[in-house]
């Protein structure tokens, strides 16, 4: 008599992931689970595409990375009714449905806890019965024969792993922090675009680019009553850049900026209303740089 064999879909590898509140304190951890399986309560699950007798489901689930599902309480059965694996269909699962069949609220929430005329109490489930769960009463579970082919409901432990703590940043005196970042803005003294860059540089900084609007309203903050240089270069008319290079994914001109008027190839910012103008490389303005901020010790 030739054996049933499965194959893998995919290897199996700690592949999916999610966030679920760990511990009672509100703490986050990253949950992993085999390929192929579903983070279903406190436990990973897979449900086959293919419908396999009782008697082959637990080689099924072998392979798959798993076991046959062993439903140990009311709450797992709840959690698998409210998941997106449960469907019309009857899930095979191991025969010890003592942790839950019994239980007052299961009873009631499925009227009888069986189905049809098999009455079998849970207490009479035998180790070489099989046991199905059907998806379209609510989860009952019923005995069925073990040469029927149903889907197969495989468990496998999921791995939870505290996620860090966010990584604590300070700046130095004098310095303001933002996100990663500390900035220090002089507005007291002027400088062309070079003299800014200069500055900053001595600082171990350089003038900032914008990202954001928060980001963009943190510097006109600090800008108080001067305007201030940011770190944008005009290419061509129309066209600009971050000194950084980094991607140009924010602007905040003001009313008729850019003005594409020639010899106008540095921008500024508005300290009033953190608008951003072309202006002349050598008019001169207050200064903000950007260092990176650093872990606290």
């Amino acid at each position: 008599m030739r054996s049933l064999q499965f194959s893998k879909s995919a290897p199996v590898g700690l592949l999916l992931l999610g966030w679920l509140a760990a511990t009672a304190l509100g703490q986050e951890s990253l949950v992993t689970c085999p390929a192929g399986f579903t983070v279903v309560g406190d436990n990973c699950y897979h449900a086959s595409s293919i419908v396999t007798p009782g008697r082959t489901a637990s080689s099924y689930c072998s392979v798959q990375g798993g076991t046959l599902a062993l439903i140990s309480s009311y709450q797992e059965v709840e959690h698998l009714r409210k998941s997106d694996i449960i469907e019309s269909r009857t899930y095979l699962i191991d025969s010890n449905i003592m942790g839950f069949a019994s239980d007052r609220s299961y009873l009631e929430s499925t009227a009888t806890g069986s189905i049809g005329a098999d009455l079998t109490l849970p207490s009479d489930v035998r180790a070489d019965d099989c046991v199905a769960l059907d998806g379209a009463f609510h989860l009952r579970w019923r005995r069925v024969g073990c040469a029927t082919k149903h889907t197969v409901l495989c468990q496998a432990p999921a791995h939870h792993k505290p996620t860090p703590a966010p990584e604590k940043l300070t700046c130095g005196a004098g310095t303001s922090l933002f996100e990663r970042s500390c900035l220090w803005a002089n507005i007291s003294q002027a400088y062309t675009f070079e003299q800014a860059q200069q500055e900053c540089a001595a600082r171990g900084m350089s003038i900032p680019s914008v990202h954001s609007q928060e980001e963009n309203d943190f510097i006109m903050g600090l800008a108080e009553a001067s305007h201030v240089w940011i770190a944008m270069k005009k290419v061509s008319p129309g066209v600009h850049h971050w000194l950084d290079l980094t991607p140009l994914d924010f602007e905040n001109w003001g009313t008729l900026e850019p003005s594409g008027t020639k010899g106008y190839d540095c921008v500024d910012m508005d300290w009033t209303t953190g608008k951003w103008r072309e202006c002349g490389c050598d008019l001169t303005f207050g200064v903000v740089c950007r260092g990176e901020a650093q872990p606290e010790a």
